[in-house]
């Protein structure tokens, strides 16, 4: 099976792309000795930052992620992150942008910023200063030949291929009157394997309803607390703090699993500066 993604669109919304000789430097002094451990601190440069690339890549069951891309999300100006094929530790001290990064998650699977825990807007995803934000996910959509004993069957895969990329672009409006941050609006897009789009009428519905049936499909509700757990949920969990105690919580976050089993688990650890993804 060929493990390369698909070519990435370079570059947010109304920057440029830097040089590729930028870019594979930068890549050189970021990359991290082991492909599942990576620091994930955000940049500091004002404009036009160089990606980085962060992990390594191995071929995935249909459901596993992939890669994630942030552009000009919250403290992030460009980060890319390869997925390994079962825990990924993102380390960093705080304030690094790690809870960025499964906050970004959520934002492609459908979740809303209400639903992260950590504002209630769009308008808070995007980068201070810039206009637009975009977060790439691809994740794998494998046949069972392609890998044997996976969990879930691909979704359309005569349509994707055996790998699915969600874009979700986060467009800042008019400024408010009052001079307070102003609202945002945001859009959807997928494309197949080899890189091209796919379309309304090859999807038969709205990029939105599709993405909602693709997470269905593999059993996945970004926003339940027992598949991706926020930072400061995590701490009120720990300390007791939720509804009903922790059993409430268990009760409330199974409750919109189908027959009680999640397809994944993401958690965030609250005190020990990493945030684990896992399968």
């Amino acid at each position: 099976m060929d493990t390369q993604a698909p070519a990435s669109e370079e570059g947010a919304a109304g920057d440029d792309e830097p040089a590729a000789t930028q870019q594979r430097q930068d890549q050189q002094q970021q990359q991290p000795s082991s492909s599942t451990a990576a620091g994930a601190g955000p940049q500091q440069q004002a404009r036009a930052a160089p990606r980085r690339r962060l992990g390594g890549e191995a071929v995935g069951a249909a459901g596993h992620l992939y890669r994630i891309q942030l552009e000009r999300f919250m403290c992030h100006d460009n980060l890319e992150l390869m997925f390994g094929p079962n825990v990924t530790l993102i380390s960093g001290p705080n304030g690094s942008g790690k809870s960025a990064v499964l906050q970004a998650l959520q934002a492609t699977l459908g979740a809303s910023a209400r639903d992260t825990g950590r504002g209630s807007s769009l308008a808070g995803w995007v980068k201070n200063d810039r206009h637009a934000a975009r977060v790439t996910l691809e994740m794998w959509n494998s046949t069972e030949e392609e890998c044997a004993g996976q969990r879930f069957p691909p979704y359309r895969h005569e349509i994707y291929g055996s790998i699915i990329r969600i874009v979700r672009k986060i467009t800042l409006g008019k400024p408010a009157a009052d001079g307070s941050r102003q609202a945002a609006s945001a859009t959807y897009q997928l494309f197949r394997a080899d890189g091209s789009e796919v379309h309304r009428e090859d999807m038969g519905c709205s990029a939105a309803k599709e993405v909602e049936a693709l997470v269905d499909h593999f059993n996945v509700d970004p926003s339940n607390p027992l598949m991706i757990i926020p930072q400061d949920m995590s701490r009120q969990f720990h300390q007791g703090g939720w509804a009903g105690g922790r059993a409430g919580g268990y009760r409330n976050g199974g409750a919109g699993n189908k027959e009680g089993e999640t397809g994944r688990v993401m958690d965030t650890e609250p005190h020990g500066g990493c945030e684990r993804v896992g399968v």
